[in-house]
């Protein structure tokens, strides 16, 4: 893994990931959740289920720093400060008046000199549109915007699944949507805009370009692109639409994460997620790892599951992600688990994830959970 792209720079400041998967598979008042910090959107939706402890693990000090305010602003704001702070519709606030909010949020030194530094270079714009990544996307919604005009974004106009399907089959450009499609999931566009040549290799059958197609056409069907997160990015490079807010900023949701992120006992740590796992001196009992093994690379990309063995309590499960190129750990110690959560990763809204969920065995020479 390339250590330095992870550990310089804010990469995220929203992802790319529906961070309500993990949290429709965590279950509910478990004792220790390790995860990988990432910009915090990912950390936040854990806490609706009410963990008593929560390590957030990475390697860049700024996404630690990202995620402490997530989760102190969460604590400490009011819903609709909270979502005015971040950024999101329809209540972002002014850069004076987030700058004020922000002030009251309780940080660590360390974290208030970071995000302080961050924000004012930026002018304290919204904050969610920060990252390396979003930045990325904002450049692809660009020349969608070029490439596809007007018949692309209308797919937006659609304020029901029916609605959306007639208007794929009869008026959404297709073609130049495949065009735009194979050109910008190029491994060296993806390299050039935002990994600096850490783009993980593929290792699935299909072409990027197929992938990322199959993908989207499966996500145009079976949702209202308005409701994603994602596909909104992609089109817009901002969230346009409120029905679109990720679940942390979802206003039926957020008294449950407050709730739980005010008990729980919060833990932030720089350093490499299945090492931190590996010497936890509270044994867990779930891990969050995102993508974060696409970028192993031999022998570890085949071991990291014996490795978090040593911190994962019996029964204990670990969560993983993988696009173009999906992990294939060496299983020993642990049973596949996925399939007992099938309806839930097939209901994921970006389209772009293989999910694959292992559960630590009583017995580590069982074969099955």
């Amino acid at each position: 893994m390339r250590a330095d792209y992870f550990s310089q720079d804010l990469n995220y400041s929203l992802g790319e990931e529906d961070t309500g998967l993990e949290a429709a598979v965590l279950p509910d008042g478990v004792g220790h959740v390790v995860v990988v910090a990432g910009s915090g959107s990912r950390v936040l939706p854990l806490f609706a289920r009410s963990p008593a402890a929560v390590t957030c693990v990475d390697l860049s000090p700024l996404q630690v720093a990202l995620t402490e305010l997530r989760i102190e602003a969460a604590r400490f704001l009011s819903y609709e400060e909270f979502i005015g702070l971040l950024g999101y519709p329809p209540s972002s606030l002014a850069p004076l008046a987030r700058r004020a909010v922000f002030a009251r949020v309780p940080l660590t030194p360390v974290t208030r000199r970071l995000l302080t530094s961050l924000f004012d270079r930026h002018g304290w714009t919204e904050v969610i549109y920060l990252g390396r990544f979003e930045g990325m996307l904002r450049t692809l919604a660009t020349a969608n915007r070029v490439i596809t005009r007007r018949a692309g974004a209308g797919l937006f106009d659609c304020d029901s699944l029916e609605e959306q399907r007639q208007y794929l089959a009869e008026r959404f450009p297709h073609r130049r949507w495949r065009w735009l499609v194979r050109l910008l999931a190029s491994a060296p566009t993806l390299n050039a805009l935002l990994y600096r040549g850490a783009f993980p290799r593929r290792n699935i059958a299909m072409t990027a370009g197929e992938f990322f197609l199959n993908a989207f056409d499966r996500v145009f069907h079976t949702h209202v692109v308005k409701t994603t997160t994602f596909v909104q990015m992609l089109f817009f490079g901002r969230i346009r639409y409120p029905e679109g807010n990720p679940y942390e900023a979802q206003a039926h949701r957020f008294a449950s994460i407050q709730d739980g992120a005010r008990r729980a006992t919060v833990k932030y740590v720089l350093d490499d997620a299945v090492r931190a796992v590996a010497t936890s001196a509270l044994p867990v009992d779930f891990v969050s790892l995102s993508d974060v093994p696409s970028f192993f690379k031999p022998p570890r990309e085949r071991s990291f599951l014996q490795d978090l063995a040593e911190g994962v309590r019996p029964g204990g499960r670990v969560v993983v992600r993988g696009n173009l190129r999906v992990a294939r750990p060496d299983p020993s110690g642990f049973g596949p688990d996925s399939d007992r959560f099938r309806d839930i990763i097939a209901q994921e809204n970006t389209g772009i994830w293989h999910v694959q969920i292992y559960r630590r065995l009583q017995n580590t020479l069982a074969q099955s959970p």
